[in-house]
């Protein structure tokens, strides 16, 4: 027997799409705020949203029948037809948030609009009834979402640490706050101080919620069509990294991820991007409502174009012009130098001639000469009062090859080990020999190896600290900043000492041992936040971490070891539980039998 859902049933199984995870609901009421007109948005969360999520708002608010309707599915201020869905300018349009939102969790909300002298207060638990009173309220509206998936349990067991869900809170409220940079928000998580954001331009928006280091990098792109118009920033190449973060598409004030646009990015970039990183960018897009369709994805993060490979081949056209008209030139790679294929004098082409020498004696200083002569190339070297002589020393024969000395006392690229018959070849790699035959072994990949060793054998993974002389601070970005703090104190079992510093900002103030000197800060917090980040961080904290903080170590440039240096290396490695493979799994030892290569 078929029979139709009672309502609450069908707003449960309708909250699957929409209400994935507490960053959902964040998003639906920051852009239900932002519909509403405020120009000062407040958002609180309490242990990842799962126990509590609060948006205030001095939006237009709502009437009573208004606040009521609002819970039901399909019910919007948005559209009245079906042709609205093209000319969309506002967030929402199908009204399901507020039902969906109300089913699986406590709401209250309370609204008042400017003209009436006493506001609303909505309360539905769990898809409820919901039961209205009159109360006094500010102008605008305050809804405080409680207990998320209480009434489904599976759904909650599904969610993810405090960490975690807190750093996709933050990946929606910066999405909304970089579209609208003239409202004002607010953010408090866990009662911690408020990170404000005054109205300002977008540019000082990018920087707020960025930090300093990359607002000095940001460089303005524009262009504009009769299809589509082209705004916002590109990084310079040198603000790029080694992880997709910072990179942003909106189209008609609403963020979406469409890898193909992102492609013309990286191709607008060129080869000015350093290998294996990733351009920042916040590029808004803005075309006729009519040419896009963004009804396709449950999120609206989604969107089609109707002429998308026109819009690839701009915005790659416009990023190249502003690289071009900023002067950004290739970055030149010291680790990596080229070597510049510079042309000889070929002596058998008889095309050069020695250069004449000509000394007039009776050169009179005080004497007055017709000098306009001097500079012609063929005047009479009688004429010319004087010139240097070259010495004998430069001067060689056309078929005489100039002799080049070494300089005194320069290190060899190559030295040699009595002790363990080992060398060391092109700075990376050491050669040495064992029973089965000669050992190469790849040296960066060794000191990665040995470090993540000695990080995993420290007992509890407290590592010996040394404390930096003059701490480093680091600008972070306000999801980076509240990563770390969220996990202070697992990061000083590592070895850490971090200061919060205010704002976005932390300062290092010590470091594990094993890392001084071999990789910088900024690596380093970049490796903390990437630990964090990773959904296994708490399955495998200390392995993850530990490979996450020696990776780079493995990427540094080579230097020339000593003799002894190469022993201890050697030993350390031959200590190791894996000598023969990085954390990562790349190859550190490979075995030759010289049976093999004479046969």
């Amino acid at each position: 027997m078929i029979i139709q859902l009672p309502q609450n049933v069908a707003n449960q199984i309708a909250a699957g799409e929409v209400v994935q995870r507490p960053a959902s609901i964040v998003k639906e009421l920051l852009e239900n705020s932002i519909d509403a007109g405020a120009m000062s948005i407040t958002l609180k969360v309490l242990d990842g949203g799962q126990t509590l999520i609060q948006v205030i708002d001095d939006g237009i608010g709502m009437d009573a029948e208004d606040a009521v309707k609002s819970f039901l599915r399909h019910a919007t201020s948005k559209i009245r037809t079906a042709d609205d869905l093209y000319n969309l300018h506002t967030f929402g349009f199908r009204g399901e948030a507020l039902a969906s939102i109300s089913s699986v969790s406590e709401v209250e909300m309370r609204t008042r609009r400017a003209g009436d002298m006493v506001g609303v207060q909505v309360n539905i638990n769990g898809g409820s009834v919901p039961q209205v009173t009159e109360v006094s309220t500010a102008k605008g509206t305050n809804i405080v979402i409680k207990n998320i998936f209480f009434n489904t349990p599976a759904r909650r067991k599904f969610l993810k640490s405090v960490q975690q869900e807190n750093k996709h809170i933050m990946y929606e409220f910066e999405r909304v706050a970089l579209v609208n940079p003239d409202v004002e928000f607010q953010l408090i998580i866990d009662n911690r101080a408020p990170l404000k954001y005054a109205p300002s331009n977008l540019h000082q928006r990018i920087v707020m919620l960025t930090n300093k280091t990359l607002g000095n990098k940001l460089l303005p792109i524009e262009a504009n069509s009769p299809i589509v118009r082209i705004s916002g920033y590109i990084a310079e190449p040198s603000a790029s990294k080694k992880k997709l973060g910072e990179q942003y598409f909106f189209v008609n004030g609403r963020f979406m991820r469409n890898p193909y646009l992102a492609k013309a990015v990286e191709q607008g970039f060129g080869k000015l991007l350093p290998q294996e990183t990733y351009p920042s960018f916040f590029i808004y897009i803005e075309v006729e409502p009519s040419r896009v369709d963004v009804n396709i994805h449950p999120t609206k993060s989604e969107v089609k174009f109707e002429e998308e490979a026109a819009i690839f081949q701009i915005i790659s056209s416009a990023i190249r012009q502003t690289l071009g008209k900023h002067n950004i030139l290739p970055a030149i790679d010291f680790d990596n130098p080229v070597p510049l294929d510079i042309p000889s004098y070929n002596t058998a082409s008889g095309d050069f001639k020695m250069p004449k020498v000509a000394l007039k004696s009776d050169y009179n200083p005080f004497k007055s000469y017709d000098t306009s002569q001097w500079d012609k190339p063929n005047a009479d070297p009688e004429r010319i009062p004087f010139m240097e002589s070259i010495p004998e020393s430069l001067i060689f024969d056309d078929d005489a090859q100039p002799v080049v000395k070494a300089p005194v006392n320069q290190e060899l690229p190559m030295e040699i080990e009595p002790s363990f018959n080992s060398l060391q070849w092109g700075g990376r790699y050491i050669a040495t020999t064992s029973a089965d035959g000669i050992l190469l072994v790849d040296y960066p990949r060794a000191m990665q190896r040995i470090a993540f060793e000695k990080l995993l054998k420290n007992s509890n993974f407290a590592m010996a600290s040394q404390r930096e002389l003059h701490p480093q601070v680091i600008e972070l970005s306000a999801c980076e900043h509240s990563l770390l703090l969220d996990s202070e104190e697992e990061i000083e079992a590592l070895g850490f000492s971090l200061s919060n510093m205010g704002g976005s900002t932390v300062a290092i103030n010590a470091m594990p041992a094993e890392l001084i000197g071999k990789v910088s800060a900024e690596e380093v917090i970049e490796a903390l936040v990437e630990g964090i980040e990773n959904p296994h961080y708490r399955e495998n904290r200390r392995e993850s971490l530990a490979k996450l903080l020696t990776r780079n170590i493995a990427r540094t440039t080579p230097r020339i070891l000593r003799p002894t240096e190469i022993t201890a290396l050697l030993n350390d490695l031959l200590s190791a539980d894996e000598p023969s493979y990085t954390p990562d799994g790349l190859a550190v030892i490979e075995i030759i039998n010289p049976k093999d290569i004479f046969r």
